[in-house]
């Protein structure tokens, strides 16, 4: 018999164990394969949830600072205007105002002769080091084009198969080398 004692001077008997037997008392050992399974398949759902958010939300920041890194380089190029009344020259899909030679993406300064640096460093790709931006210029250097590759495929501001004639590289979709997002000058369009 056991006596539960709740205030001074009061005391509880409960005789025999019949409370024990209860659904709500009784000692369970483990867990039963379908409980087991369940819970495992309440984590998976969970976690596949979880990894297509994270990667759709690192694909959305890549794609912000790419457009972030072009809109940089549209300013430079804009100051480089100011100063010449022209765009600076292209070759290759490169900008040729680094030292007097082709700027490469991810190096710099990019400067004139006159040692006037319009961007300490040109970027390049937040992810891959080997996608590229694309740059080109008209022959009179009255218009640039530039452009490079946005991976989220929900964005808006990018094209569908891309812009002919561009080259970035390797670009998210089956590895094509097309630029699908661009800017420009203001008097002409991608």
């Amino acid at each position: 018999m056991r006596i539960f004692n709740f205030k001074k001077g009061l005391a509880l008997k409960i005789s025999g164990p019949a409370w024990r037997d209860t659904f709500l008392f009784q000692k369970f050992s483990g867990f039963t394969l379908i409980e087991l399974i369940i819970v495992m398949a309440i984590f998976a759902i969970i976690a596949a949830i979880g990894i297509g958010t994270y990667t759709t939300s690192q694909q959305k920041g890549w794609d912000a600072q790419r457009v972030q890194n072009l809109a940089g380089i549209r300013q430079a190029l804009e100051m480089y205007y100011n100063d010449y009344g022209k765009y600076s020259p292209a070759s290759g899909g490169k900008i040729l105002s680094c030292g007097g030679g082709a700027c490469a993406w991810g190096g710099g300064p990019m400067d004139d002769p006159n040692g006037t640096v319009y961007m300490r460093v040109v970027p390049k790709d937040p992810r891959d080091p080997l996608r590229t931006y694309y740059y080109t210029v008209a022959d009179d250097q009255s218009w640039f084009k530039l452009y490079g590759c946005i991976e989220n495929k929900q964005d808006p501001r990018r094209i569908t198969g891309g812009y002919a004639g561009t080259n970035c590289s390797t670009c998210i979709e089956t590895n094509a080398t097309l630029c699908n997002y661009g800017i420009s000058s203001s008097n002409t369009t991608p």
